[in-house]
């Protein structure tokens, strides 16, 4: 069972969620043609698509060739950065044990061709290909390149282009640098508000970047800069924003504390002291984790917000150890950015939204400085936080059995707060899923197996399969060693894994299995039928896999997953090709059905075992989890 579960995870990548196909971004010719072309690149890398002759067309005498040119290679940009989330590029993965995808086919084909659109690339056509290098472009690499062909293109417009980056300013400083230098070359003194304002930006380089255009401009007396009013409109929103991402709501009686554990006074962290109640302590600590401690297992000490933010400063001046801040301490540190941590994002939020912007700039500008683009700093919090919050969703769904819980884990990490996070697509499913299945473990249960045994005497063969197949979104597997796996064979009990309801439930009665049930029904190729509508069954079961726990993946299991895995084994072949199922529309999931359902047809009349064995050989590999 585990190689066929293997395969059918890395067949199904991140694929996991239901959902439309890709398919062009526009109706278009161009878009048409680069959809097309991309496709058969990410079969064969070889077939690049031809981009350098579209380069070379934007200096064509033929205006139709210029137009048609720059609206290719914006197309092209615009289906790559596409193709990184849609699952269409294929993604790279790290050599090393558990390292996972690293990058893909589309990230760095983009990478390619906007280092030779940057150098090559020239006329008013190509301007909405750099455009949405400049603007929409979030690898900030490819960003530049951007800007260096905005450089080259002299047209009435160029002036109300650079304002809109001023204004801002473009959170990549090299891209707001690279403006000011061409609206000080260009003599543009209608921007000089904007250059002005500049002067006092957060960013050193910017500043320095300014002032010399600004005194070129006239102006008299360079502004001074301020630590506590640099903040920028855009920064005061990304200081809300990191804040927002918290689940716990702040009470504005919390106290600031540091707690230190009894049994180990090197350690301790710090956070919001929530209330104290019966000898426990609740309490919001600095990785937006909410904790319940015994009063008498920590000392407390009061500190403020501005205390934590100096002494997180004076670390960062003192041979830095990321893992200092990171929540499973050196574990955990090895995947997380050394730019930013959870605690110094959080702090400065916190110091922002009670008004000590001092605090919040002397903490948060060096860290904005360590990056190439301001937004670096939420986006990597978000998905920091969204981790941790992921982790604690699967737990609670998984572990507790914990439905409300985990629906309002899931319902904030599919809220605008966190946008782009790579987990969101799974946590909304999740929790339309969970909304809609609030019997189960109650009035809807995995029976005893004397209950079991009873009622499958009144069910026909085909009706056992049903029954059981239908009671797999409740298969609760365990991962029980790391590196490991789950198994869907696991013993199945009437009360969640976790010690404290185990306990509360007195220890739990045995259940059955229903992936074992079926399992012992010793199907065949006349009971494969009977189990494809079930392949349409895309609920989560609560159950995870992960290759560490300190590693931030997670792999959440789906009853289509199991029920794979049972055709694919009765038939001795991946006939299921789920991989493949779950890139497809509705119309193509119901042919594909039709097709292993033809496939029962042939082979109708023949045994399991006068098949023959195409199942894929153990390859004694590490299992890779899917993200």
């Amino acid at each position: 069972m585990r190689t066929l579960l293997l395969t059918i995870v890395i067949a199904v990548g991140t694929l996991v969620m239901a959902g439309d196909p890709p398919k062009p971004l526009a109706a278009t010719p161009e878009a048409e043609r680069a959809f097309k072309e991309l496709g058969a690149y990410y079969e064969n890398t070889k077939s690049t698509p031809p981009y350098e002759q579209a380069l070379k067309d934007l200096s064509s005498p033929d205006a139709a060739k210029r137009k048609s040119a720059g609206a290719y290679l914006t197309a092209l940009f615009k289906q790559l950065y596409a193709d990184e989330s849609n699952g269409r590029a294929p993604v790279k993965r790290s050599p090393f044990f558990g390292g996972g995808g690293t990058s893909s086919d589309a990230r760095e084909f983009r990478r390619v061709l906007a280092q030779a659109f940057g150098k090559d690339a020239a006329g008013e056509d190509a301007l909405d290909a750099a455009l949405w290098l400049v603007e929409s472009e979030k690898d900030a690499k490819n960003q530049p390149a951007g800007m260096e062909v905005l450089k080259r293109i002299k047209v009435p417009r160029s002036a109300e282009i650079f304002k809109k980056l001023l204004d801002g300013p473009h959170p990549n400083a090299k891209v707001t640098e690279a403006v000011i230098e061409e609206v000080g070359k260009r003599d543009l003194k209608e921007l000089k508000p904007q250059i002005e304002r500049l002067c006092t930006h957060y960013r050193a380089s910017i500043r320095n970047a300014a002032r010399p255009v600004a005194e070129k401009f006239g102006v008299a007396k360079l502004p001074e800069y301020k630590l506590e009013a640099a903040f920028t409109p855009a920064l005061d929103q990304h200081m809300a924003s990191i804040a927002a991402l918290v689940l716990t709501p702040l009470p504005k009686d919390a106290k600031w504390t540091h707690f230190t554990p009894a049994k180990n006074e090197s350690g301790g962290y710090s956070g919001w002291l929530l209330s104290e109640k019966d000898g426990k302590l609740r309490v919001l600590d600095y990785f937006g984790q909410e904790r319940e401690i015994p009063k008498d297992s920590v000392t407390t000490t009061p500190r403020t917000l501005a205390d934590e933010a100096a002494k997180m400063i004076a670390a960062r001046n003192d041979k830095f150890d990321v893992a200092t801040y990171s929540h499973l301490g050196t574990a955990s540190a090895q995947f997380e950015p050394r730019f930013i941590t959870v605690p110094e994002a959080l702090v400065a939020a916190w110091c922002h939204a009670r008004g000590d912007k001092i605090n919040a700039a002397a903490l948060i500008f060096p860290r904005i400085a360590d990056t190439q683009d301001d937004r670096w700093i939420l986006w990597a919090t978000r998905d920091l936080i969204g981790n941790i919050y992921t982790h604690r969703m699967m737990e609670a769904f998984s572990h507790e059995r914990d439905y409300p819980k985990t629906i309002t884990i899931a319902k904030l990490l599919a809220s605008p707060a966190y946008e782009e996070f790579a987990g969101q697509g799974r946590a909304k499913l999740l929790a339309e899923q969970l909304e809609k299945r609030k019997d189960d473990f109650k009035t809807f249960v995995l029976p005893s197996d004397a209950a079991w045994r009873e009622e499958q005497k009144k069910l026909s063969r085909a009706d056992q399969i049903r029954y059981l197949c239908e009671r797999l979104r409740l298969l609760n597997c365990i991962q029980m060693s790391q590196p490991g796996d789950v198994n869907y064979s696991d013993p199945q009990s009437s009360t969640p894994h976790s010690t404290t309801a185990a306990q509360a439930g007195g220890g739990g009665a045995p259940r059955i299995n229903p992936y074992v049930e079926l399992k012992n029904l010793k199907l065949d190729i006349a009971d494969i039928p009977t189990l494809v509508p079930h392949l349409a069954d895309e609920n989560f079961m609560p159950t995870f896999s992960y290759w560490r726990d300190f590693h931030p993946k997670r792999t959440l299991h789906q009853v289509n997953w199991a029920v794979a895995a049972l055709i694919n084994d009765t038939a001795k072949k991946d006939l299921a090709e789920l991989g493949t199922y779950m890139t497809l529309d509705e119309a193509g999931k119901k042919k594909h059905l039709e097709k292993i359902l033809t496939w029962c047809k042939t082979n109708e009349g023949k045994t399991r075992d006068q098949l023959p064995d195409e199942r894929p050989k153990p390859t004694g590999g590490p299992r890779i989890d899917a993200p």
